[in-house]
C-alpha cells in the first residue's frame, strides 16, 4: 500500500476507535434509558389501574352501600374498611401482588398511599413524602419521578397526589362527630380527621426496583458492543482493501468517470433519468425520425402536500410514484424527471390510441394507490404524437399545452394536444 493510502488507513482507525468509545458510553446510557422506559410502561399500567380502581370503589360499590342503608337491609352506621375504603382495598390489593411476585421470584414493590394524617398510621408519611405533599398542596409540582438508589441498589420513584377533599370526603376525614360509629370503634377519633376542603390529604408512593430491567438492558447493551466491534473491524478490513486498490491509478479513474457518468444522467432523488438526459434522447429520436409518443404529466396540488406534510413526505411521494409507474411501463419506455414533480415518458414505436391507454392506466392506478402517511393523491397527463420534421420544442411545447389542458379541466385525466387544441 502507497504511503499516503496507509496514512489515510490509520487516520482512519483512530477515528473508529474515537467513533467506537463513543458510541460504548451513548449506548449505556440509552439501555438504562430504555430499561427505566420499560419500567415506567410498568408503572402507567399500575395506575391506570388504581385509578380504574378508585372510579369503581367510588362510583360503583360506595353506592350500593349507601342504597342499602337507606333502604334499612344496612344499618346506618355500617362501616367495614374492606368495603368502603378505598385505601384499605388498595393496600391489601399490593399486598397480595407482592405475595405473588414473591412466589414468582420477583421484586417486592412500595407502594403506599402515604399521608400525613392518617387514619392508619400504616399510612403515615415518611419526611421524603411529607415534603411532597407540601408541594402538591402548594401546587409547585404536579408529580415527582426520579432514579434513586438504596443498599446499591436503583429503583424508579413515582409519587403523585390523589384527588383534592371534596364534600363527601368530609364525612369521614372531617369532624369525628359526623363519622360512621363503626368506623370511630375501629380506628378512633384521633387520626385522619380535620382535613380541609379542597387540600390534597394523600398521595400515591411507589417505589419499583429495576434489577431485571437492567439486567436485560445489560445483556442487549454487550451484545450491541459485540456486533459493532466486530462490523467494525470488518469494515476496517474491507477499507484497507479497497485503499489498497485504490492505489491502482487507472481504477480510480474508471470509477470516477462511471460515478460523474450516473450523476449526469440520474435523478439523485429518484434515481430514473433526469432533464439533461432527457433533452439528449428526444433529440436523438427526433434525428432519426423515429416514431414516439411524448407523455408529460405531474402531480395535482403536489405544492399543497409538501406545505401540509414536508418536503420528506413529498420526496418519499415522488419515489414511491416512480416505481409504481415503472411497474406498468414496458422495458423499452423511458421515464424522465424533468422538474420538481413534472415528469415525462417517451413510448417507442407505439401509437396515440396505445400509449393513451397506458397512461389511462397509469393515471388510474395513482389514483387507487395509498401513499406514505395514507395520502390520496391524483397526475394529469398531456400526451402528443411526434410528426415530422417538428422540432424536440415544438412537441414539448404541444405536450405541455396539452398538459395544461388537463389541469385547466379538472386534473386527474389524460388529454392529447389536438383535443386540447380543439377544447381551446
Amino acid at each position: 500500500m502507497r504511503k499516503e493510502y496507509l496514512n489515510i488507513y490509520l487516520f482512519i482507525g483512530l477515528l473508529f476507535l474515537i467513533f467506537f468509545t463513543i458510541f460504548v458510553i451513548y449506548s449505556k446510557n440509552l439501555m438504562v434509558e430504555f430499561a427505566i422506559t420499560e419500567k415506567k410502561k410498568e408503572l402507567h399500567n399500575i395506575l391506570l389501574y388504581h385509578k380504574a380502581l378508585h372510579r369503581y370503589v367510588e362510583t360503583m360499590q360506595k353506592p350500593v352501600i349507601y342504597r342499602l342503608k337507606n333502604e334499612q337491609k344496612l344499618y346506618q352506621e355500617f362501616f367495614d374498611p374492606k368495603l368502603l375504603s378505598f385505601t384499605y382495598i388498595t393496600r391489601n390489593l399490593q399486598a397480595f401482588a407482592n405475595e405473588i411476585r414473591k412466589e414468582n421470584n420477583d421484586s417486592n414493590y412500595y407502594y403506599k398511599l402515604a399521608s400525613n394524617n392518617p387514619r392508619n398510621l400504616i399510612n403515615q408519611a415518611n419526611a421524603m413524602e411529607r415534603k411532597l405533599l407540601q408541594e402538591f398542596n402548594r401546587e409547585q409540582i404536579k408529580h415527582s419521578e426520579k432514579i434513586i438508589t438504596e443498599n446499591s441498589k436503583q429503583f424508579l420513584y413515582y409519587g403523585v397526589p390523589i384527588g383534592k377533599n371534596k364534600a363527601s370526603c368530609m364525612r369521614c376525614h372531617g369532624d369525628p362527630k359526623d363519622a360512621p360509629t363503626e368506623m370511630l370503634k375501629l380506628y378512633g377519633d384521633k387520626h385522619g380527621f380535620y382535613e380541609k376542603l379542597g387540600d390534597i390529604r394523600a398521595m400515591i408512593s411507589l417505589k419499583m426496583p429495576l434489577a431485571k430491567e437492567l439486567e436485560e438492558a445489560q445483556s442487549y447493551y454487550s451484545k450491541i458492543i459485540f456486533l459493532v466491534l466486530v462490523s467494525f473491524l470488518i469494515l476496517y478490513g474491507t477499507i484497507g482493501y479497497f485503499l489498497f486498490m485504490l492505489s491502482k491509478k487507472d481504477k480510480i479513474i474508471t470509477q470516477k468517470n462511471e460515478e460523474l457518468e450516473i450523476l449526469a444522467t440520474h435523478d439523485s432523488l429518484t434515481h430514473i433519468y433526469n432533464r439533461l438526459m432527457f433533452d439528449k434522447h428526444l433529440q436523438m429520436l427526433i434525428d432519426a425520425q423515429s416514431k414516439f409518443i411524448l407523455a408529460l404529466f405531474d402531480i395535482d396540488h403536489f405544492k399543497a402536500i409538501n406545505d401540509q406534510y414536508g418536503h420528506d413526505i413529498g420526496d418519499e411521494i415522488l419515489i414511491e410514484l416512480t416505481r409504481l409507474i415503472q411497474e406498468t411501463l414496458r422495458k423499452e419506455d423511458r421515464l424522465f424527471r424533468v422538474g420538481g414533480e413534472e415528469f415525462a415518458i417517451i413510448f417507442e414505436s407505439m401509437g396515440i390510441e396505445s400509449a393513451t391507454q397506458i397512461v389511462q392506466r397509469i393515471r388510474q392506478e395513482v389514483e387507487a394507490y395509498t401513499f406514505s402517511n395514507d395520502i390520496k393523491l391524483t397526475i394529469s397527463f398531456g400526451i402528443d404524437a411526434y410528426q415530422s420534421n417538428a422540432t424536440a420544442t415544438q412537441i414539448y411545447k404541444h405536450t405541455d399545452i396539452a398538459l395544461y389542458q388537463a389541469k385547466k379541466s379538472g386534473r386527474n385525466q389524460v388529454v392529447t394536444y389536438k383535443s386540447s387544441v380543439m377544447d381551446a
